[in-house]
């Protein structure tokens, strides 16, 4: 895991033991710092704890419609990724019922760590909710700790797009809001660093220039 990533992982809250810094001309979006951070866990096993920790105190500010659109066509150039299925199924199992379009059953187990020892399954049991869809992690194996997240209060003055979706919701609006606030100067640009559609990039760019120039 590169510097640039590990200060993207900081920008949405996940605490490291590092400070982070991003760069003002970097966007840096929720959803895809997830996905990217799913597609990580193969050489750093202890993000998918730390996914998990994301998810449990700040799920409700997800974007979830967002998060499984851009992870179908991130999969389609990168493979797909049985930690963003397990993210999803997480997230199912905390409350995020819209996380469930986002879940696939593996076709066959998929061992985290690749731990197959049958006898620390014996001993520790399956993750039921896992075990469901073919991902095989020992009961106790993955860290999850709210502890390693920033609380809404402090990342809110941290990150501009959190801030947005507590005063909009978790939609497009408030990220096409903060995509403008960040210097995007029109739809279309919006439209494709965003992944939504032309059509909400300009209306809502339209409405917020409307209003800025009352």
């Amino acid at each position: 895991m590169n510097k640039e990533f590990e200060d993207r992982l900081i920008y949405i809250g996940i605490s490291l033991s590092i400070e982070g810094n991003i760069s003002k001309k970097i966007w840096v979006d929720i959803e895809q710092t997830l996905i990217e951070a799913c597609y990580e866990v193969e050489s750093d096993s202890r993000l998918l704890g730390l996914l998990f920790s994301w998810i449990g105190v700040h799920g409700k500010y997800l974007n979830a419609d967002k998060l499984i659109k851009l992870y179908r066509l991130t999969s389609k150039f990168r493979g797909e990724s049985p930690w963003f299925y397990a993210l999803c199924a997480f997230g199912v199992e905390k409350g995020i019922l819209k996380l469930k379009k986002g879940i696939k059953k593996q076709k066959g187990q998929v061992f985290f760590r690749n731990e197959k020892s049958k006898t620390l399954f014996e001993m520790k049991g399956v993750i039921p909710y896992l075990e469901k869809i073919g991902i095989m992690i020992p009961e106790g194996s993955i860290r999850i700790r709210d502890k390693d997240v920033l609380p809404a209060e402090i990342l809110l003055k941290k990150n501009k797009q959190f801030k947005n979706r507590l005063l909009f919701g978790a939609n497009w609006r408030a990220d096409i809001i903060t995509a403008i606030e960040w210097g995007m100067e029109n739809p279309n640009r919006i439209s494709k660093e965003l992944g939504c559609s032309y059509e909400p990039a300009n209306r809502i760019f339209r409405e917020y220039m409307l209003v800025k120039g009352c």
